[in-house]
């Protein structure tokens, strides 16, 4: 069973990916999670019950008439899903007819792998036996009809735990400083945040339109035709400049429009988020309408401002960086994704070593932005994975390098952190090409990627943690020394090792 247990445990994406295309070629998508994550989870806790069950039985699971399922454990399996799918209000057909697509994913894997034709059809026969045992568990759960009382009473309660939820996401979009406008496919204003609401001069109190929906028409006149072009196009988001006649006067606003997207690619609305750059915009007026030879032209000292400020000022706490990067930084730091004070001592590490080789100085602005944000992805890896205190599983170092795509998705929909979005991706890759996730080598790996790799290897090993104690400084350089022509650019880890001598 060992080969079989191999198999679906290395096989967690190519699951994912055959159950989704089984759902939406059979229409599930319309009643299950949006979310691929949430696909993930189902298939990662699925794969864990089915390996359990192939460790523990060498024979074939045939069914007894006089068996007792209930204390079967895999069948055990199937009665908890049963009991969290039947509160969610999910049919006992609707159930089965999707866990049909799950077995015949799993069959699927054994086929493509082409074992030996007597041995696949015995791995099929015993997966379908698991299978069996699970959807026993499945109606014996759903059958039971002395539950009512606790199934109603979970109910209200699944019920309260939503309308918290739902106010917790409402709380947070109405802290958001910047205009925010959820619209639905038909663009009729689903929510507004508060201020959107005084911006518009709908109202100056918080959640006051959370059920006075109105056409975009009628509220924001000024944005139909972009809009339309926009949900018309196949673009998945628009990020554009819009000059805006207020009570106050007249206000620049950065303005991106995203559509929102279920798991099967249907349109259900779209974002619309709104940044108030005016005063950047005066700064930049005031600062070459002395030197500007003929009439200034707005369009291209737009451009100017937003190619030469808004990096550096991104970088600064003044800037207007986006509330969603914040409050994911935030949660970072909440949580000790982030170890204290690392993202401070890297940021110093990268300018120094980015000085010593002559980078120029907007070069150096981007890499410390990079080292503040390079870890954002981890927000998305379970808690059981990043506070995992002994070696992780091949399973979990799996899950763990996702954070660097996770981090790349979060950074390309953010237009403060798009332009570091590929350096997020590639910054665990390796100078021999053994990194991750590209297998970038060399000089393919970008410079930034580079630096950050040697910089941060060097605070993670000189600095404590609560399983390891600190290397010594010598030890430290000694560990990157060996590592040369392996992990790091070789020629950057002298440069770095000459930084860290020639400091006071």
């Amino acid at each position: 069973m060992r080969n079989l247990c191999n198999l679906i445990s290395s096989s967690e994406n190519w699951l994912v990916n055959q159950v989704i295309h089984y759902a939406k070629a059979h229409n599930f998508t319309k009643y299950s999670s949006t979310l691929s994550e949430a696909w993930r989870m189902s298939i990662v806790n699925l794969s864990d019950t089915i390996i359990s069950a192939l460790q523990n039985n060498d024979n074939s699971l045939e069914l007894d008439p006089d068996e007792n399922y209930v204390l079967d454990p895999i069948a055990a399996y199937g009665i908890t899903q049963a009991k969290k799918h039947r509160v969610r209000g999910i049919s006992l057909g609707m159930f089965l007819g999707l866990f049909k697509y799950y077995r015949q994913s799993y069959l699927d894997l054994v086929k493509i792998e082409k074992f030996e034709q007597e041995l696949s059809e015995f791995y099929c026969l015993f997966i379908s036996r698991i299978f069996d045992r699970i959807e026993i568990g499945v109606c014996l759960e759903w059958a039971k009809e002395n539950e009512i009382n606790d199934y109603v009473a979970g109910l209200q309660n699944n019920n309260r735990i939503i309308t918290n939820e739902k106010n917790k996401y409402l709380t947070i979009c109405e802290s958001l400083p910047n205009p925010t406008i959820l619209l639905d496919e038909n663009n009729q204003i689903d929510y507004m945040n508060h201020s959107a609401s005084v911006f518009l001069n709908s109202s100056h109190n918080p959640g006051a339109n959370y059920y006075n929906f109105k056409h975009a028409q009628a509220q924001v006149p000024w944005l139909i035709e972009e809009l339309n072009t926009f949900t018309n196009g196949h673009e998945q988001e628009l990020f554009f400049e819009k000059r805006i006649n207020v009570s106050d006067g007249t206000h620049y606003y950065e303005i991106k429009m995203k559509k929102m997207l279920d798991i099967s690619g249907k349109f259900n609305g779209t974002v619309i988020s709104m940044n108030d750059i005016t005063e950047r915009i005066k700064a930049y007026i005031n600062r070459f309408a002395v030197s500007a030879e003929g009439p200034l032209n707005l369009s291209n000292l737009f451009k100017e401002a937003d190619n030469n400020m808004y990096r550096e000022k991104l970088y600064h706490s003044q800037s207007s960086r986006s509330a969603i990067v914040k409050t994911l930084m935030k949660a970072l730091e909440a949580r000790d994704y982030i170890t204290e004070g690392h993202a401070d001592r890297l940021q110093t590490l990268v300018s120094s070593m980015a000085s010593f080789i002559g980078l120029p100085e907007q070069k150096i602005i981007d890499l410390r932005l990079f080292a503040q944000f390079h870890d954002i992805g981890k927000v998305g890896i379970p808690d059981r994975i990043l506070f995992k205190a002994g070696p992780l599983t091949a399973e979990e170092f799996t899950e763990m390098q996702r954070h660097c795509e996770i981090g790349y998705r979060i950074a390309k929909s953010a237009p403060d952190l798009n332009y570091v979005a590929d350096w997020i991706l590639n910054h665990h890759e390796w100078w021999d090409g053994q990194g991750y996730p590209l297998g970038l080598q060399g000089e393919e790996i970008p410079l930034e990627c580079r630096i950050l790799a040697i910089t941060d290897a060097y605070d993670a090993m000189t600095s404590h943690r609560p399983y390891r104690k600190a290397m010594l400084h010598e030890e430290a350089l000694q560990e990157l020394k060996k590592c040369a022509n392996i992990q790091f650019d070789p020629q950057l880890v002298q440069a770095f090792i000459k930084v860290i001598e020639e400091r006071p």
